[in-house]
């Protein structure tokens, strides 16, 4: 899949965007035929694995207790895990967690 000539497709320059495949992902899109098919297919592939690690930081969120961490720790793991969900597309006020319930826990 190679675009030799945008100006034949009524692209402008400015209007292109560049992405850069990964020698991994190539295997993924090598036998597309358009770079809309090359897209959706990884768009669908790491969606995939996104939304896995959504849950997975949801549920470590979800069963984290202080116990013998000092409340800086803490503190600290909370924001760093509420910081991966807003990093993946899930930020904490939109999975239904309440930070309130979290320190309750202390």
């Amino acid at each position: 899949m190679h675009l030799t000539n945008h100006k034949e497709f009524g692209v402008l320059e400015s209007e292109l965007q560049v992405i850069f495949v990964s020698d991994s992902m190539i295997m993924h899109i090598q036998d597309v035929k358009s770079p809309k098919q090359a897209w959706d297919t990884l768009m669908k592939m790491y969606n995939t694995n996104t939304q896995a690690r959504k849950m997975q930081f949801k549920q470590e969120l979800h069963n984290l207790q202080k116990n013998k961490m000092n409340i800086n720790d803490y503190s600290t793991k909370v924001q760093n895990l509420a910081n991966v969900l807003a990093s993946i597309g899930a930020p904490i006020d939109d999975v239904g967690y309440d930070l309130e319930w979290t320190w309750k826990r202390l």
